[in-house]
């Protein structure tokens, strides 16, 4: 009889004693709002952590998204880069600047839960290499003696532009190390605008302080989008780097000017969009089938050489950079 009191005794302390593991343990998981995306696109990952009220907790960072191992690369190391690329574009209703910056518990909607807190937020993020990646929970930072869990993080594939991954028509290299590229003036360009702001400013003061002299003042006209498109791609022409083996500094530069050029033209956000996000953005202008294929083109043998590294002949580059001079000057009208 005895025996048998202490068992009994003995399971209902083990029991309680989990089940105040349990209560005080924190719960934080991750979920993405997409299984597979293509490179660059932005997926939403929603974030919960379930907090209890006997631990301290000082607020949370995103210090689990600075390193995010690509689980294809063992299987090829060539292909395949061994972490994720990251970036958050959308800290979501919180506010950080970087992976390690600590958001504190009294700048987070909370909502109270019997015996625990929890939060919910939704951020948007991007992986700009291809492969396959475990989005992780988010850093609880608190007590060191808490004991934190986190659900296995849920799998995100990332592929190549279906245009770059169906290619056979040009080869596929190893990816290989990054190289400095040359700087070109468009990295310079922004010193430009400001300059142009500051005239700005100066002349609009000197208007307003000789309007009583009537004095006779001179519009400077900005130029318009398609004279800096243009003027930009005839640079481009004119020092042929593509001849020197850089071909991806090329239709990098190539790209962001186009960029730039459907962006002021048509108001669209074209700088921050992904190559098909930028064709359907056209497509919704009213501008020809024929020039958004036009612009397909100019894109996808951009993507091609950026993203799968692939080397065109000398002539495929002359080719497009004429196809994108010749897009601007069909599109010029229209403002």
């Amino acid at each position: 009889m005895m025996r048998r009191f202490l068992k009994t005794l003995i399971t209902m302390v083990c029991i309680g004693t989990s089940h105040f593991e349990l209560e005080a343990q924190i719960i934080s998981t991750s979920q993405p709002q997409q299984d597979t995306v293509v490179i660059g696109d932005i997926v939403a990952v929603d974030l919960y952590a379930k907090i209890p009220n006997s631990i301290a907790c000082q607020g949370v960072n995103f210090s689990n998204f600075a390193k995010i191992t690509n689980l294809s690369y063992p299987q090829d190391s060539l292909i395949f880069e061994a972490n994720a690329d990251i970036e958050i574009l959308d800290y979501g209703k919180w506010v950080a600047n970087d992976f390690i910056q600590t958001i504190s518990l009294d700048k987070i909607e909370l909502t109270k839960e019997s015996g625990f807190i929890s939060l919910r937020n939704t951020i948007k993020i991007a992986i700009y290499n291809h492969g396959q990646f475990r989005i992780p929970a988010i850093t609880i930072v608190a007590d060191s003696n808490a004991n934190v869990i986190q659900t296995q993080p849920a799998l995100l594939t990332v592929t190549l532009p279906t245009r770059v991954a169906q290619s056979d028509s040009l080869t596929i290299n190893p990816i290989k190390d990054i190289i400095a590229e040359q700087k070109s003036w468009l990295d310079y360009l922004w010193i430009g605008w400001i300059i142009a702001g500051v005239m700005a400013i100066w002349l609009l003061r000197k208007w307003i302080k000789n309007r009583s002299k009537k004095s006779v003042f001179t519009t400077v006209n900005r130029p318009k989008a398609h004279e800096i498109a243009l003027q930009a791609l005839h640079q481009l022409k004119q020092e042929q780097i593509w001849l020197k083996g850089k071909h991806k500094s090329f239709q990098t530069q190539l790209t962001d000017v186009m960029r730039l050029y459907v962006s002021d033209q048509y108001a669209i956000s074209a700088p921050k969009m992904t190559s098909s996000q930028i064709l359907s953005a056209l497509d919704k202008t009213g501008i020809s089938q024929k020039l958004v294929h036009e612009m397909d083109e100019i894109l996808d043998i951009a993507d091609l050489v950026k993203f799968a590294k692939a080397e065109p002949g000398i002539d495929i580059h002359e080719q497009f950079l004429d196809r994108a001079i010749d897009f601007v000057h069909q599109t010029k009208s229209v403002n």
